[in-house]
């Protein structure tokens, strides 16, 4: 079975782990996405098809994401890329400037912050790896700030609570998600997939998801740090503790990010 080429990037002691050639769940979310429809399928069903392969498109934030699930629609029912290509940031490319002008104030909660990616970085991985539910007992004392990730935690812990079989590719198809949830989640899925085979990548992948645990609580504790200095420093003790945590917390990341590179030489 041949495995994929590693490439390990190191950003402020996180880890990310990314395949080369990662391509079961783009397939999988286009299949969905199509419902059945093939290049035999009537115009018109593909023409329905097509609305929600664009409405889920639109969501995207790299043109390059976008451009891999043309090229695998065009696979799929048989209409040429280039046709797919011009329709969409064409033909729809009025329409989408239009929309985002009326629903600016409406997306702007969906923006991906630095926080924002953190906390959907740490669901991604328990969604890929639920052996990462051994840090259940730290996870739940999380406060997701981000609405989405909020949500999707609410559902991955009520299936782990039920000992219900969590697997990521079920996320797409799950009734019981929003699509704007399935939207907002969709860039983790898309060629960007962790893997481990042997025991060193199990290692980086716990390593990783720890440190992303400490950098959600870093962010917290900024948050809660500006709200004291806005009050007039009035809980004093409270921001001298929050102050220790992040010192410790941080000394905590470098060590993990120290122990990753030690273990990649080896």
């Amino acid at each position: 079975k041949q495995w994929y080429q590693r490439r390990v990037a190191i950003t402020a002691g996180v880890d990310l782990i990314y395949s080369k050639n990662s391509i079961s769940s783009s397939n999988f979310i286009m299949q969905q996405l199509l419902n059945g429809i093939k290049k035999n399928s009537l115009p018109e069903k593909k023409k329905l098809a097509l609305e929600s392969v664009y409405s889920f498109l639109s969501e995207l934030n790299k043109k390059s994401d976008q451009e891999i699930f043309l090229r695998l629609c065009s696979d799929e029912i048989g209409i040429s890329y280039n046709t797919l290509f011009y329709e969409f940031y064409e033909e729809r490319g009025k329409e989408t400037k239009s929309k985002n002008k009326k629903s600016s104030a409406k997306k702007t909660e969906s923006v991906k912050t630095p926080l924002a990616d953190c906390e959907r970085k740490i669901l991604f991985m328990l969604m890929k790896y639920p052996f990462l539910f051994s840090f259940h007992e730290r996870i739940v004392k999380i406060e997701f700030l981000d609405s989405y990730s909020a949500f999707l935690w609410q559902f991955i812990y009520t299936k782990y609570l039920n000992r219900e079989k969590i697997h990521y590719l079920e996320f797409f198809s799950s009734y019981q998600l929003p699509d704007n949830v399935k939207q907002v989640f969709s860039e983790y899925f898309v060629d960007n997939e962790p893997f481990f085979e042997e025991s060193k990548e199990k290692f980086l992948i716990i390593n990783t998801f720890e440190t992303l645990i400490y950098r959600q609580r870093v962010f917290f504790i900024d948050i809660e740090i500006e709200k004291i200095t806005n009050n007039g420093f009035e809980n004093f003790h409270l921001l001298s503790k929050y102050k220790l945590e992040k010192t410790k917390i941080l000394n905590n990341i470098k060590l993990l990010s120290n122990s990753i590179l030690q273990g990649d030489d080896t």
